[in-house]
């Protein structure tokens, strides 16, 4: 798994050379498999103190927001081997629109119903199957967003494994 400051780094050098703005987007979403879902997060370093702020907010997943971190379960008295040391949390809808303001395009939208009844987001609305290959966007199904990379991927938080995954199309349940 790749650290925050490697991608970081990567992103500036991409940038440098020149890299289209699909392109960064298919690179930066394969640097962040791995990294760890949090409900609410949209791309804030992980530490404990910001995964309590998290579950503090976020009575209903609390439990989980906590279990998933060595210091806050009690596991570790510090965060010296964790998986996530110097990696970002995400939700799917935060995760979506941190990888987007990377490359400059704003999402609107605070929910993942929200970006996706927004208008503003779209160029053209449709089945991911209709897609030309090679475009990235967006994906949506009910409750969850991910980032299609035009290469039959779709890149998104908080799969069975609570973090980063990707998934090969056609995924199941649909992507839209």
């Amino acid at each position: 798994m790749y650290t925050a400051s490697y991608v970081t780094d990567e992103l500036k050098r991409w940038k440098a050379d020149g890299v289209a703005r699909a392109d960064l987007l298919r690179r930066l979403t394969k640097l962040c498999l791995g990294w760890s879902y949090v409900f609410g997060a949209a791309g804030e370093m992980c530490t404990p103190a910001k995964r309590r702020s998290y579950a503090g907010n976020r009575p209903d997943h609390a439990d989980s927001i906590r279990g998933a971190c060595p210091v806050l379960s009690g596991r570790q008295l510090a965060c010296d081997g964790c998986d996530w040391v110097d990696t970002r949390i995400f939700d799917c809808r935060g995760f979506t629109r941190w990888l987007l303001a990377q490359v400059g395009v704003p999402l609107f939208g605070g929910t993942v119903s929200a970006q996706w009844e927004d208008n503003k987001n779209w160029v053209v609305k449709g089945d991911i199957k209709d897609m030309p290959r090679g475009l990235v966007c967006c994906v949506f199904r009910p409750s969850h967003t991910g980032m299609y990379t035009g290469d039959g991927w779709v890149r998104h938080c908080g799969g069975r494994k609570g973090q980063v995954v990707e998934e090969q199309l056609p995924g199941s349940p649909k992507w839209e």
